[in-house]
């Protein structure tokens, strides 16, 4: 009997991933149960199709029983409440029984509004004899009805209707019902047919390679690319044309997962060979890719070197007879040590030891007898990275700054500085002897996280460009360039000093339509918390050229105040990004009641937001004082006003903004908030980044705790940090307030780059190559025994790849070297 209840079982226990798992095909991997306790498996099924296209459902459960029995198949009917009975068969353990049945009305008494069917499959209760109960495969399909169009007969009794099959489309066979109406007044009979249609997926080719892309005569050439398809993969094939025109059309091998490989050997004709992958599935449909190239040119590595490294004009330069892969030319002699991980690990600075018969060695006159003259030198790979920037579904990039960002353990575990780091617009041989690299700047270098921002000269609409990046190399110099990847002038940063008198600040760059404007003053000269030399910095007559500043007390003060610094940050309407960060900045209108201010884009999380009146609109002296108060900040909007020493109102402003996102860069930006920390007391602020010259602050509380009239004052301003309080106006003496939300922006004094917002292209990354070497000295400690068998030294490798490989070399062979034997640099104690 079925439970009297439903559609949940009383004590049901839902099954374990690897029962889901064993049941999603038939391929006798089972779900038991004990079928005295757990005689009943209901499956719970959600129909995302609306229910009235409906036209069929077929259940499909396969499955066996330890004795023979009899299993039923049953729906819950949410209308009745009750298990419906579809179908019975018998069972036992001999095979699968298969039970099926179709339902084709009646949908809405078991789909509920949430989508929701049940199905349940159920042998009776074997009493105390209790059995196994094996779910082999269930599955339901769902046929559905649509609606497609209608026309009339042209003269020759045709009816045409155009249908573009939609992209949710459910792939396999379609049945397609072409129906007639009939007509009385032509005596003509309703009349229909079908066909049927197979809507299939097209195969997608992504990530394709050539390793290496540059080869000489003979070499081999991995092409790997990732292929998918919903249906299935049925063939891949490269097709390489030669420099002499002559095309190859071979099958790819899939070597693991969604890989398929071909490796190409007929390299002995010098020049570029071109490639595209095809592909089809199982349903015939083919798609390919487009076409890639790479190259064979014949080589020659001569390992000379000149004796001096500079010289004067018209001076005879002699070849050295040191190598030009050799560490130092003073050292005569080098073995190479093969170094194996096998823990599975990847190994960062890891300490080896290593056993050395030096004996031999200072008998061959090859050593100095105290190992002085031995050293340890890393072979560093320099590596290349592909790096795929798909511009599908946006127009062509020309001069664009792209976002890369890398968290790939393996790829970060290889960089150890910024310095090493150029990437180019194509593959070079030489990438620290080339200067001609693509202007980037670092915004993150972390074990788990590399940020970059790259110039890329041009990217074409809805298509690919792959650019490279090389690291391994850490004593070269830093290439990074800043000003040159965010090169447009979005704004500026700059102070002045005034008192109570109208001030003229003249912009340093020159606008076409004028900025928005946030000032702040950075030193308390004079004024308290509700006291009456309490001031603000009012601002008017902006324009592209410039605007006025001053401080100014409210109408309890005597108008007259000491001469303060004030900050002030100008950006072009817009939004941007800057060192990384989202900023937006834009101007709206309020009076003395709040308005909320929407931002154009939303940001992640709720950003530093800081208002100021860019208008002077009510100039009478019972306004004094004005500013902006805000609240309710989120990631879109913020609540603003205009707020005078008392709550009067006041005309409508414009006010200026601007939005940030948290964070920063030395010497460059910071922006933060407080929480809610900062109330009446001077509160200490530490710059989380570093100026090597005092900031330029702006400031402004983002909330309304506390209803008293207030507004921020700074001081202490200097390269560490500052002072922040809140300051009530004169009206709401002593001063006291609680505490509020305070954000703020300290930007680098002078002209602000950044560049425009917009949405960015997807990255992939293509294979780590080695394209060539350097040489890294490490620290090492001789332990015990030089001059015999049994030499014990320690030194330290500095990456070595999980199961991977790793050279260094150990030099000798120079009588006037002196030992660097340091246990202290090879062991760090603590």
């Amino acid at each position: 009997m079925p439970p009297s209840t439903g559609p949940e079982i009383p004590n049901e226990i839902e099954f374990s991933s690897a029962k889901y798992s064993a049941i999603n095909s038939s391929d006798d991997s089972y779900a038991t149960t004990n079928s005295g306790d757990e005689r009943t498996h209901r499956f719970l099924f959600n129909i995302t199709e609306n229910i009235n296209h409906i036209r069929k459902i077929s259940f499909y459960w396969e499955g066996k029983h330890d004795i023979s029995t009899t299993v039923y198949m049953m729906i819950w009917n949410y209308t009745g409440s009750n298990w419906d009975l579809l179908t019975q068969e018998n069972i036992d353990n001999t095979s699968d029984t298969i039970v099926t049945y179709d339902i084709t009305s009646g949908f809405s008494d078991y789909i509920n509004q949430s989508g929701a069917l049940n199905l349940m499959i159920e042998v009776p209760d074997p009493g105390f004899n209790p059995q196994t109960f094996y779910t082999d495969y269930v599955y339901i399909n769902v046929t559905y009805d649509y609606y497609i169009g209608s026309n009339t007969t042209n003269s020759d009794g045709y009816a045409s209707i155009i249908y573009t099959v939609p992209n949710s489309a459910y792939l396999g066979n379609h049945t397609l019902k072409a129906k007639f109406n009939g007509s009385l007044e032509e005596f003509l009979n309703p009349s229909y047919d079908t066909t049927i249609i197979k809507v299939s997926s097209i195969p997608q080719v992504k990530n394709i390679t050539a390793t290496p892309q540059i080869v000489g005569y003979g070499f081999n050439v991995s092409i790997k690319a990732n292929v998918t398809d919903e249906v299935g993969i049925d063939k891949v094939f490269v097709n390489i044309t030669k420099p002499n025109g002559k095309s190859t059309f071979v099958e790819m091998i899939n070597v693991y997962d969604t890989i398929y490989e071909y490796n190409f050997s007929d390299t002995w004709l010098k020049g570029i060979y071109y490639y595209f992958i095809w592909a089809n599935n199982t349903d015939g449909i083919s798609n390919q890719s487009q076409t890639k190239e790479f190259y064979v040119n014949a080589t020659l590595d001569i390992g000379i070197g000149a004796e001096k490294e500079t010289y004067k004009a018209n001076e005879y330069v002699y070849l050295s007879t040191c190598r030009a892969d050799w560490w130092n030319c003073s050292w005569l002699y080098r073995r190479a040590i093969e170094i194996r991980e096998n823990s599975g690990e990847t190994l960062l600075d890891f300490p080896i030891n290593l056993t050395i018969n030096t004996k031999d060695i200072i008998s061959e006159g090859k050593l100095q007898e105290n190992c002085s003259d031995l050293r340890f030198i890393y072979e560093k790979p320099i590596y290349e990275l592909p790096i795929t920037i798909d511009n599908s579904g946006f127009d062509e990039r020309i001069n664009e700054t792209i976002k890369i960002t890398i968290t790939d353990s393996n790829i970060l575990n290889k960089i150890q500085s910024k310095n090493e780091i150029r990437i180019f617009n194509s593959s070079v041989e030489e990438p620290y002897e080339n200067s001609e690299y693509l202007s980037f700047w670092i915004q993150t270098l972390t074990d788990e996280e590399l940020i970059l921002w790259v110039k890329v000269p041009y990217i074409p609409a809805n298509g690919q460009k792959t650019i490279y990046m090389y690291y391994g190399n850490p004593s070269v110099s830093n290439a990074e360039n800043y000003n040159k990847t965010f090169d447009e002038i979005i704004g500026e940063a700059g102070t002045f000093a005034t008192d109570h008198n109208w001030y003229s600040v003249t912009f340093v760059n020159s606008y076409s339509a004028t900025p928005v404007i946030v000032t702040s003053m950075t030193t308390n000269q004079e004024g308290a918390s509700g006291a009456a030399t309490a001031a603000v910095v009012r601002i008017r007559n902006l324009n592209t050229a410039g605007f006025e500043a001053r401080a100014e007390e409210y109408p309890s003060g005597d108008g007259l105040h000491l001469t303060e610094n004030f900050s002030y940050v100008a950006i072009k309407e817009g939004t941007w990004i800057v060192a990384g960060l989202l900023l937006e900045a834009g101007t709206s209108t309020t009076t003395s009641s709040y308005t909320t201010f929407t931002f154009n884009n939303n940001f992640d999380s709720t950003p530093v937001i800081l208002t100021h009146i860019n208008s002077y609109n009510e100039a009478d002296s019972s306004s004094l004082g004005s500013h902006t108060r805000e609240d309710n900040p989120t990631a879109s909007t913020i609540d603003v006003k205009i707020e005078e020493e008392t709550d009067t109102s006041h005309a409508s402003e414009t006010i200026g903004y601007i939005a940030i996102q948290q964070g920063g860069m030395d010497n460059i930006i910071e922006a933060y908030k407080t929480g809610r920390a900062v109330d009446d007391t001077w509160y200490s602020i530490t710059f989380q980044k570093e100026f090597s010259s005092t900031p330029v602050l702006v400031g402004k509380f983002m909330t309304e705790y506390g209803s008293d009239n207030s507004e921020e004052r700074i001081r202490n301003l200097d390269t560490q940090g500052f002072e922040v309080h809140i300051e009530e106006t004169p009206a709401h003496s002593p001063g006291t307030h609680t505490t509020e939300e305070f954000g703020y922006l300290a930007v680098k004094e002078g002209l602000i780059r950044g560049i425009q917002y917009k949405s960015q292209p997807s990255i992939s990354l293509g294979s780590e190559t080695i394209v060539g070497n350097t040489y890294q000295k490490l620290p090492y400690w001789i332990e015990s025994g030089c001059n015999s068998t049994n030499t014990k030294v320690w030194t330290q490798i500095p990456f070595l790849e999980a199961n991977g490989n790793a050279k260094i070399y150990m030099y000798y062979g120079n009588p006037n070297a002196d030992s660097e034997s340091d246990e202290i640099s090879e062991f760090s104690y603590s």
